[in-house]
């Protein structure tokens, strides 16, 4: 799996929703699916560190963003498990020979465009009974046994006049600007006088974790109101 660079911050109950769905024996293709920049990958990395211990062989994570050809997804697979190539036997008869007996999850990480491939996920799950998958996309897979689970934005608390800071900082699309802020400004920090202007500057991202990080990433050269009036 790949290391997170970033700290984890909010959809706490998304992550407990998916974790409690693919323990579910019924469920064994679970779609996470949303815009881009709502922050998939992210929410799929930390999915895959919080329910490693639930697969007897473990998680993989297939990255497909550089894949935009769908009869490559299978030696993709391939790849991020490790296969090592047969010569008498095709990409996809290797990957069911590894996968048949295994209880892993795999995670394909940016489906949408090879959606063209979903059929081969059927092939998967009806060849290998232990596995499930998780696959990131912006487009539903409509195949047979496809369940899904949006991933929303992040929650923006509007500040009333009685809220505290403490208050405001609860709201995850704060956090996410101040943590994400900090990163590039360590002197940044919620204050009285900025707090309101931070929230709305969440609210004018609409929660999306990708345009609040692009927002925070300008604290080094441009106060929050500033940014706001930008």
């Amino acid at each position: 799996m790949p290391a997170p660079v970033t700290s984890f911050i909010g959809r706490e109950r998304e992550k407990t929703l998916a974790l409690e769905l693919l323990q579910r024996p019924e469920i064994r293709l679970l779609t996470l699916k949303g815009p881009g920049g709502i922050g998939k990958t992210r929410f799929a990395i930390e999915l895959c560190r919080s329910g490693e211990e639930l697969f007897a062989d473990g998680v993989c994570f297939v990255p497909l963003a550089a894949v935009m050809d769908a009869d490559l997804v299978t030696a993709a697979i391939n790849h991020a498990i490790g296969a090592q190539t047969v010569d008498s036997l095709s990409d996809r008869d290797l990957l069911v020979r590894i996968l048949t007996n295994a209880q892993v999850l795999l995670v394909l990480d940016n489906f949408e465009q090879v959606v063209e491939a979903s059929p081969l996920l059927s092939d998967l799950l009806g060849a290998c009974p232990a596995l499930k998958i998780v696959v990131t996309s912006r487009a539903l897979l409509r195949i047979a046994g496809e369940h899904v689970l949006p991933v929303p934005p992040l929650a923006v608390h509007a500040p009333g006049p009685a809220d505290s800071i403490d208050t405001v900082l609860r709201s995850p699309a704060v956090q996410l600007f101040s943590h994400r802020a900090q990163s590039v400004n360590p002197a940044f920090a919620i204050s009285e006088d900025n707090v309101a202007t931070v929230a709305a500057i969440c609210q004018h991202m609409d929660g999306l974790p990708l345009a609040i990080e692009i927002a925070a990433a300008q604290s080094l050269v441009l106060p929050p109101d500033a940014l706001l009036r930008r």
